[in-house]
């Protein structure tokens, strides 16, 4: 199914690289990856977040980073459960950047809320700043139905 797209985010890789690897091996030689560092930590969960592109199709325009949020007051190190990735592409002259997020799951869509509320705003800010690398801002991705759904 990844073949049919231009790019695709994967979540939920995994430390260990080897099954990413081996679905690069199986799309063939014109795919490449550009990956996530694993976010430390029990919330982290050992996971790496993907952009898999053809580069028949696409090529990476320079930029790539982690969101990282700025501390508030006496709270410095609040963070996401998992850092969401960026990366951006160019295709027929146009560039695009995408953001891969995976949001903290919770036991219902009231645990979800925060982290949900909190990307969004930085989403915005960083779409609204002058000057800044942030053209044609994209997250991909779909959210599972949850019991409470």
């Amino acid at each position: 199914m990844i073949s049919r797209f231009d790019v695709a985010a994967v979540q939920e890789s995994r430390r260990n690289p080897k099954a990413l690897k081996r679905l690069l091996g199986t799309l063939g030689p014109r795919w490449q990856v550009i990956v996530s560092d694993v976010t430390e930590g029990a919330a982290g969960n050992g996971e790496r977040l993907a952009f898999l592109y053809d580069t028949d199709r696409v090529q990476p325009s320079g930029l790539v980073g982690e969101i990282v949020l700025p501390p508030v007051g006496e709270d410095p190190a609040r963070q996401f459960a998992r850092t969401p990735y960026t990366a951006s592409f160019t295709r027929a002259g146009v560039e695009f950047t995408l953001a891969s997020v995976h949001i903290l799951w919770g036991k219902n869509l009231a645990e979800r809320l925060p982290e949900i509320t909190e990307f969004a705003a930085w989403m915005h800010d960083w779409a609204v700043r002058p000057l800044d690398w942030n053209s044609n801002l994209i997250v991909p991705g779909g959210l599972q139905p949850g019991p409470d759904r």
